[in-house]
């Protein structure tokens, strides 16, 4: 899980960096119930285009340059949570 949560904040980080928004928000946000326990990131950054929604979980898939990252942050942590 720290793995999940490393790769959602650093990509929240950046949509914050590259929205240069002075006062950037992260949120983490919890909701326990006897089943399970929901964790919602948020952030004011930049957002997803809705073009890109339907490939953020692919493997490899990136918006970011090759120095920013490699695209596999958001399949890796699907994966760990599934």
């Amino acid at each position: 899980l720290v793995q999940v949560f490393s790769n959602l904040i650093r990509n929240a980080m950046h949509a914050v960096d590259v929205a240069k928004r002075r006062a950037g928000e992260i949120r983490v946000r919890t909701t326990a119930t006897p089943e399970r326990v929901e964790v919602r990131v948020s952030d004011n950054g930049t957002g997803i285009d809705a073009k890109h929604l339907p490939l953020i979980f692919e493997p490899t898939f990136t918006t970011k340059s090759v120095e920013e990252g490699t695209g596999l942050g958001l399949s890796i942590s699907r994966r760990l949570v599934r």
